[in-house]
């Protein structure tokens, strides 16, 4: 399987477990789907409010984990990623049509499988890829469209 047919079969399946196996899928998804983000010229603030959400969690984990290592998953995460997981819903159903639907679907189920700080973790750095690529993608675009 080529690694387009990876990352597409990853989009239509998302599964952290995937991602645990293979760290580099979480790359080459990031590239599409900031890639794709970037060429529907879709709303960046959309992107951010999810990774800063995604962020605020991530560091609240690390802090809980921090004061008491030997403390399994807190019940206080799960209640937070129910709230990311209806922030994306609402950001989707804001956008008409299937623009974003790209993005939001595969993130939303990935939102579900969050069960320990590993999975936290693996859905915060897919989200920091999604975002530098999306400003990768953003400039080369704005470039080629300013050539034209």
């Amino acid at each position: 399987m080529s690694a387009d047919q990876e990352v597409e079969e990853f989009l239509r399946n998302p599964r952290l477990e995937l991602l645990r196996n293979k760290p580099s899928l979480l790359d080459r998804v990031g590239e599409n789907l900031g890639r794709r983000w970037a060429k529907r010229e879709l709303p960046e603030h959309q992107l951010r409010q999810i990774h800063e959400r995604l962020l605020e969690l991530y560091y609240e984990s690390k802090n809980k984990r921090l004061r008491d290592a030997s403390r399994n998953w807190d019940e206080g995460l799960d209640l937070e990623l129910s709230r990311l997981k209806y922030f994306m819903v609402y950001q989707r159903s804001r956008m008409k049509g299937d623009t974003g639907r790209f993005y939001f679907e595969p993130f939303i189920r990935l939102v579900d499988q969050v069960r320990d700080y590993t999975s936290l973790e693996m859905l915060f750095y897919l989200s920091e890829s999604v975002i530098a690529y999306y400003n990768y993608w953003e400039e080369k675009l704005g470039q080629q469209r300013g050539e034209e």
